[in-house]
């Protein structure tokens, strides 16, 4: 997080995704031509880590490691359906690369 505030500046906390998407790192929401799309928790959490590794591969294994405690239930399923979820948004920016993890662009 602290890298993405340095790249962004102390002053801009908004992140331009193009296609009239826009995200406040800060408070963690996403807006589309100035409405906020409400997505859950864990979405919002795995956009930030998309937009922090933006064009970089991230693994399945970092995902769960950053996006849930080692005392919380996951599966890939429910990653899953959290990844489908934002290409209801983002479509084919968000790529899957099979068998190691995906890539947001």
């Amino acid at each position: 997080r602290a890298l993405l505030r340095r790249r962004l500046g102390t002053s801009l906390m908004k992140v331009d995704l193009g296609e009239g998407y826009i995200f406040d790192v800060t408070h963690k929401l996403l807006f589309h031509e100035e409405i906020a799309i409400n997505l859950t928790p864990k979405e919002l959490e795995l956009l930030a880590l998309f937009i922090r590794f933006r064009t970089q591969v991230i693994s399945t294994e970092q995902i769960y490691d950053e996006l849930w405690s080692s005392s919380e239930m996951h599966s890939s399923g429910s990653l899953r359906v959290y990844i489908a979820s934002l290409k209801k948004y983002f479509g084919e920016r968000i790529h899957n690369i099979r068998g190691i993890g995906y890539r947001f662009e």
